[in-house]
């Protein structure tokens, strides 16, 4: 930047301020690798003349270097089975009134870049859903609180890389179960309200966070959907 761009730089006055903005985009991350903690150097030079009554011009000139610090961008998926996954499910599809249907949730997570700690995903179970205390794998710390209706994924630690060139999301799993009301007939019930994973990117220190819609018993992700099958009949 110079006068020709910026006026202001034509001559600043002792006890001046302004300012210049710029924008660039960092390169798409791959894939098939990880990128543990990208990162952009810059550098930004000033230079001019220092003009003074009674003395000689002169030159200056000053340099800083800042470090920008990208967080990584978590890919999360939170959908609903009935025919496949972990869990045999049960019951009557489309879900009918006096009957129970249980379903799965399955939760997945891709970490491209940077380690995260403090790592959960929540979710809350409408009323008439009901928690059947199953979960997959048994190694993933999957809880419920009775008192509040929520599910809890406790991950603690999303290593970077988890879903990243070839290798799987980190998952887990949990069956519930909905018996139909009189009113709920010719809908598609909710299942889980919205899921939301928070945790905190050790390389930048910040708050990620990232959320999913509702899910409903419109379980399109499953092989077996066919349209109509959502609905509760009586």
């Amino acid at each position: 930047w110079d006068k020709r761009v910026v006026e202001q730089l034509g001559s600043i006055e002792a006890g001046g301020k302004g300012n210049v903005q710029f924008t660039f985009k960092p390169k798409a991350l791959s894939r098939s690798s990880a990128a543990l903690n990208p990162s952009a150097e810059l550098s930004i030079s000033f230079a001019g003349t220092r003009t003074a009554e009674g003395f000689s011009q002169q030159n200056i000139s000053s340099v800083i270097a800042r470090t920008v610090k990208f967080a990584t961008q978590i890919s999360f998926s939170a959908d609903g089975y009935y025919s496949i996954g972990p869990i045999k499910n049960s019951g009557p599809i489309p879900p009918k009134l006096g009957s129970e249907t249980t379903y799965t949730i399955t939760w997945a997570l891709v970490n491209p870049s940077n380690n995260v700690t403090s790592a959960t995903v929540e979710a809350v179970l409408p009323v008439y859903v009901v928690w059947k205390g199953v979960t997959s794998p048994v190694n993933e710390s999957v809880t419920y609180n009775e008192s509040t209706h929520t599910v809890t994924w406790d991950l603690q630690y999303l290593k970077s890389g988890v879903g990243v060139g070839g290798t799987a999301p980190r998952t887990a799993s949990f069956q519930v179960g909905i018996n139909p009301s009189l009113s709920q007939v010719g809908e598609a019930p909710t299942l889980v309200l919205q899921s939301l994973f928070k945790g905190t990117d050790t390389f930048t220190e910040k708050t990620v966070t990232t959320e999913k819609p509702a899910i409903t018993t419109r379980i399109v992700k499953d092989p077996a959907f066919r349209s109509g099958s959502e609905q509760v009949i009586q």
